[in-house]
C-alpha cells in the first residue's frame, strides 16, 4: 500500500511541475508604484507573483514597504504608463537602452525585469 501512496505521490509531482507556465510567455500584473525620470518601480499583483520579496522605499519619507515589487529593466520601451496604473505584461530578453534618464541617487529593488507591457 505504502508503494502504491508512493507510486501516486511521484506521478503527481512529476505532472504538476509539466503544467507550470513558462515564464518566457507568462502574464502578469502590476501596477506602477514609482515613476521619476525613466525610474520605475513596479509592484506584482498576483495571481503569480515576481519580484524580491520586500522593498523599502527609502526614497519616500514615510519609508512605505513592498511587497514583490522590480525594477524595470527597460525603462525606453515602457511606454507612457505611470504612478498607479495597473497593467499586464511579461517578461522579454534584455534590450538596449538609448533612452535618457535623470541622473539622479535613488534607491530602487534589486531585482530587475526587462519586460513588455500587453494591454
Amino acid at each position: 500500500m505504502k508503494q502504491i501512496l508512493f507510486l501516486l505521490l511521484m506521478v503527481t509531482m512529476v505532472w504538476a511541475g509539466c503544467t507550470k507556465a513558462d515564464p518566457a510567455t507568462a502574464i502578469y500584473k502590476g501596477v506602477v508604484i514609482y515613476d521619476m525620470c525613466g525610474h520605475i518601480v513596479v509592484q506584482s499583483i498576483g495571481p503569480g507573483y515576481i519580484g524580491q520579496p520586500a522593498w523599502t522605499d527609502e526614497n519616500n519619507s514615510d519609508k512605505p514597504v513592498y511587497k514583490h515589487v522590480f525594477t524595470v529593466a527597460n525603462p525606453c520601451q515602457f511606454g507612457m504608463h505611470s504612478y498607479g496604473d495597473t497593467i499586464a505584461f511579461r517578461i522579454v530578453a534584455p534590450q538596449l537602452q538609448h533612452c535618457s534618464r535623470c541622473q539622479v541617487a535613488l534607491v530602487m529593488p534589486d531585482t530587475a525585469y526587462p519586460i513588455q507591457v500587453i494591454d
